[in-house]
């Protein structure tokens, strides 16, 4: 999380997916040794650090700054700062997988639509999606880095194959633009989202299985639901 929201926004968001929490500040800020990122200002430079022992050794981190994206890992896995021109923004990247890749929602074509990356900062960026037909803005990789979850401000939810390079429709949300809460199962195949079906004041939880292509409700429209998760062993 980078200041200063980020660490109000981030703080929780890491605490919900149990997940440890490496503060991003402004140059000179931090205690201990640090790496830096530098981004342009509209008159100059500024630059973001982290600390160095905030990752263990092999692991790499997505930073990303005023829609500059850069990737970071320890030892021979270097700095890289991915490939944008000077005009085009990034923003909600992601790592694959196999943490070779980043997908990100970028700008570059005039829409925002899902791009990938080398992780390495090498080559083009890829375009994944395209028409967009309303702001995306969420995204969700299942565990084996095969297909994407997308919504967008429309409320419509999309799956991309990766593998197979299409996308396809699952639902439209024309009640309240609501899906949220994009939650893969450990086993890929499933997908969990909230949704407001009936009351636009309680989201409902949704289970999609790619195995019928078919959604299932799983809880009532008396209570709200929202941040699903599944047991380790995908059965709950």
């Amino acid at each position: 999380g980078s200041e200063a929201r980020g660490f109000i926004l981030g703080g929780a968001v890491a605490h919900q997916l149990g997940a440890g929490f490496v503060p991003l500040r402004k140059k000179g800020k931090l205690p201990h040794k640090t790496w830096a990122v530098e981004y342009a200002l509209e008159y100059g430079v500024d630059a973001m650090e982290m600390h160095m022992d905030a990752v263990l050794q092999g692991e790499r981190v997505l930073l990303a700054s005023r829609g500059r994206l850069a990737t970071q890992g320890l030892g021979q896995l270097r700095r890289a700062e991915l490939p944008q021109a000077p005009d085009g923004r990034c923003l909600k990247g992601l790592f694959s997988a196999d943490s070779k890749q980043v997908l990100a929602l970028c700008d570059f074509s005039g829409e925002r639509e899902v791009w990938r990356f080398a992780a390495n900062g090498l080559g083009k960026p890829e375009q994944i999606t395209r028409d967009a037909r309303a702001q995306r803005k969420d995204m969700a990789l299942s565990p084996d880095g095969r297909y994407l979850a997308h919504s967008d401000k429309e409320g419509h939810l999309y799956l991309s194959d990766l593998k197979g390079n299409n996308s396809r429709l699952i639902t439209r949300d024309t009640r309240s633009a609501s899906i949220a809460n994009l939650t893969w199962a450990p086993d890929s195949r499933s997908l969990a989202f909230t949704q407001a079906l009936v009351d636009g004041n309680r989201d409902q939880l949704q289970l999609f299985n790619l195995a019928d292509n078919k959604i299932h409700t799983v809880s009532s429209e008396r209570y709200d639901s929202e941040s699903p998760a599944f047991s380790p062993d995908g059965r709950w």
